[in-house]
């Protein structure tokens, strides 16, 4: 098989984002004799359209703004951006001889479909979910209209009804993504498989010195975009809350639009002195000096970050959102979206060692469950191989 994935992603998501658990299933589908690409943002900024594809995409763009409405200054963007990368991938995909397309979010997938016609592209394709249930609807920080949401979500109707597979990381994902789409059976072609989750961890001692924290620092990591659906500003009014005396030193590891408004928040919180957020390409050095991780996300479709820090053994806390209750279940302690108790669990995971070891060792258990990379890269060949079946 010639497979094309297609994400709007950069190429430093590769640190948190979709291209991270799915590189080791795309080399272990390789070493299975299939050629896999990925094709993204970068990708698309280096294919250069001619002027009858310049003059579409701009005809196109200017009556969906009329559609969507000229305020809507957010959902237009949403589409132009798949809309580019869509129409460069399908013409890719023509050339490459490219036999099945896999769409990383189903508003790809609608454009997708609609250049495979113009360009003769392979009709066998299928997107995954990156969110729990389906994709389009409202989210911290994602303002919509109403007409804007009503005719996102036509889109990504009219995609479900086209796609060849549809993939959810989760069972409780799919039951949410039922229940929104109005369903009461379950479609043969939504597929659960899950991501990969993988920790590669160094000696403690070693990894802290690196990291220059001291035998009383407590380190509290977080991880994940810096965007108002992770909510890292939650975590530190409720680590504001934490007296001087734990020595609490807070990392997050990520990047996004939300770094200076953290920073700031910080410094109005006093936290100055004890938050950083730093990037890393060895998220294993930092699982591996960590005390304590916290997310307090506000949805999580599989919650990558958070199953690695449970790889890791590392003693956490989640907000009991999405699938991390399917996931993770007892092997991290669930709480609200309250800052007082996020803040007094902290404390108590930092002073009772009979909770650390009971949360490592139901991490060990957990995990043991979770299907490995080539489990996963057979799962996803089956699917494709279906598709050229019918």
């Amino acid at each position: 098989m010639n497979i094309l994935h297609i994400t709007r992603e950069q190429d430093n998501d590769a640190r948190y984002g979709i291209r991270k658990s799915l590189l080791p299933v795309i080399e272990i589908m390789k070493s299975h004799g299939n050629k896999v690409e990925i094709f993204d943002k970068k990708r698309s900024d280096d294919i250069h359209a001619n002027v009858v594809e310049n003059w579409l995409i701009e005809k196109y763009s200017r009556m969906k703004q009329k559609s969507f409405g000229k305020s809507d200054v957010m959902a237009f963007g949403v589409i132009n951006e798949r809309l580019t990368i869509a129409q460069k991938a399908a013409k890719y995909a023509a050339r490459r001889n490219i036999t099945h397309v896999h769409c990383h979010d189903p508003l790809l997938g609608f454009y997708y479909n609609i250049f495979a016609y113009i360009y003769g592209s392979t009709r066998c394709w299928g997107y995954t979910v990156h969110s729990f249930g389906r994709f389009v609807k409202r989210y911290i920080g994602v303002d919509l209209n109403n007409r804007s949401l009503s005719n996102l979500q036509k889109m990504e109707e009219r995609a479900e009804k086209k796609a060849r597979w549809i993939i959810s990381p989760t069972k409780s994902g799919i039951l949410e993504m039922l229940r929104e789409f109005n369903k009461n059976i379950i479609p043969q072609k939504w597929h659960v498989v899950p991501h990969v989750a993988h920790a590669a961890l160094q000696n403690r001692d070693n990894a802290r010195k690196k990291l220059g924290l001291s035998k009383e620092d407590k380190l509290l990591l977080a991880i994940g975009r810096l965007d108002p659906m992770k909510r890292f500003s939650l975590l530190l009014e409720a680590v504001a809350l934490i007296p001087e005396s734990y020595h609490l030193q807070i990392i997050i590891l990520g990047e996004g639009p939300e770094k200076q408004l953290l920073i700031s928040f910080a410094k109005k919180l006093k936290l100055v002195n004890k938050f950083e957020i730093r990037t890393t390409d060895s998220i294993g050095e930092y699982l591996s000096a960590a005390d304590i991780y916290v997310s307090v996300s506000s949805t999580e479709s599989f919650g990558l970050a958070s199953c690695e820090a449970v790889l890791a053994e590392v003693p956490s806390i989640c907000t009991n959102v999405g699938a991390v209750p399917e996931l993770l279940g007892n092997a991290v302690i669930l709480v609200d979206d309250n800052r007082h108790v996020i803040a007094e669990q902290i404390q108590k995971l930092l002073v009772s060692r009979k909770q650390r070891m009971k949360l490592r060792r139901q991490a060990k258990i957990i995990s043991k469950k979770w299907s490995d990379a080539e489990t996963i890269a057979k799962s996803m060949e089956n699917i494709y191989l279906s598709c050229n079946a019918n």
